[in-house]
């Protein structure tokens, strides 16, 4: 997959061009033979800072209904209730509330979530019986493009970064069905990019959390 981003610099219609030239440094366009050419498929161009996946249209412009993933536990081998460990790479852009990785059970009751907080930091949030269990707020994060969390009963863990692992020795887990990727609870979607998520079937260690957002 290839994608450009330009910025226009006319205020009414601009041009936009790709095609192949004969050196790094001239516009002499080349012609294309047996083995120099272009074969594009789902060429697609969008009013975004950010390219994304294809929209399929058929004669006229379509407007983008907000990407999401969830996918329930049991289908990734994560019986609900057990320890696990989530580690995501990506940022959730400016949105307030914008989650980049979150479990829950379907409701606002149950939830754990890596969450964009109104500081800008991120936050991990652990929800139980509509009872809000802890809100670790993850240091000078604003910037983080790595983070882990830990779900233990009365030993969960987060860190962004690289940085030292913040815990709460208290906080209940409830039964959590679901794994939301890229969903807010707040203010919708996320407007930023996911890279990688990893997810282990067991609470991994302090030392491991900061290992692996390192």
């Amino acid at each position: 997959r290839c994608s450009v981003t330009a910025t226009s610099s006319a205020a009414t219609t601009s041009t936009f061009r790709v095609y192949i030239s004969e050196s790094g440094t001239t516009t002499t366009v080349a012609t294309g033979d047996s083995y120099r050419a272009v074969l594009g498929t789902g060429l697609q161009v969008e009013a975004s800072s950010t390219a994304s996946s294809l929209i399929s249209t058929s004669g006229a412009t379509a407007t983008r209904a907000v990407d999401s993933c969830s996918v329930a536990l049991s289908n990734i081998g994560i019986t609900s209730g057990q320890d696990l460990t989530a580690i995501v790479e990506g940022d959730a852009g400016a949105i307030v509330g914008a989650s980049l990785i979150g479990f829950d059970d379907g409701s606002s009751s149950n939830y754990a979530r890596i969450t964009r907080h109104s500081n800008n930091n991120y936050t991990f949030d652990v929800r139980t019986d509509a009872v809000s269990q802890a809100v670790i707020t993850l240091g000078s994060s604003s910037s983080a493009t790595q983070f882990a969390f830990r779900l233990e009963q009365n030993n969960i863990g987060a860190s962004a970064d690289g940085s030292s692992v913040t815990t709460d020795t208290s906080a209940t887990i409830g039964l959590m069905s679901t794994m939301q990727i890229g969903n807010g609870y707040w203010s919708g979607a996320t407007d930023g990019t996911i890279a990688r998520v990893s997810i282990y079937s067991e609470a991994l260690s302090d030392a491991n959390l900061t290992a692996l957002t390192s």
